[in-house]
C-alpha cells in the first residue's frame, strides 16, 4: 500500500508541476567592488547610480531600468518606501553613519 501511495503521490506531483510555469529569479550581478559577504555598500552604489542615470538621461528613459532592478535586489524591503522604490529615512541613516566615502565620486 505504501509504494502505490508514494507512486500515485509522485505522479500527481510530476502533474502539478508540469503545468505550473517556470519562475525565473534573478538578482544584481556580482560586482568586484564588492567582495565580502555585507551587501551595504553595494546597495547604495546601485541606487546613487540609479538616479545618476536618471539625472543624465531623463525621467522617462528606460535605460536606467536595469540599475532600478539591482538596488531593489540587494537593498533590504524595510529601507525602501514601497510606493515610491526610494530610500526610507532608516535606509539613509545606516548607509551614510556606516558607509560615508560611498557619496563621494572615485
Amino acid at each position: 500500500k505504501t509504494t502505490q501511495f508514494l507512486l500515485r503521490f509522485s505522479l500527481l506531483i510530476r502533474s502539478v508541476m508540469a503545468d505550473e510555469p517556470q519562475l525565473l529569479l534573478e538578482t544584481a550581478p556580482a560586482d568586484f567592488r564588492f567582495p565580502t559577504t555585507n551587501q551595504t555598500r553595494h546597495c547604495f552604489t546601485r541606487y546613487i547610480e540609479f538616479h545618476r542615470c536618471l539625472a543624465a538621461k531623463g525621467e522617462e528613459s528606460n535605460a536606467c531600468e536595469r540599475f532600478a532592478k539591482y538596488y531593489r535586489a540587494l537593498c533590504p524591503g524595510e529601507w525602501m518606501i514601497k510606493r515610491s522604490g526610494t530610500l526610507s529615512r532608516l535606509g539613509e541613516a545606516y548607509f551614510w553613519r556606516h558607509a560615508p566615502a560611498l557619496h563621494r565620486r572615485a
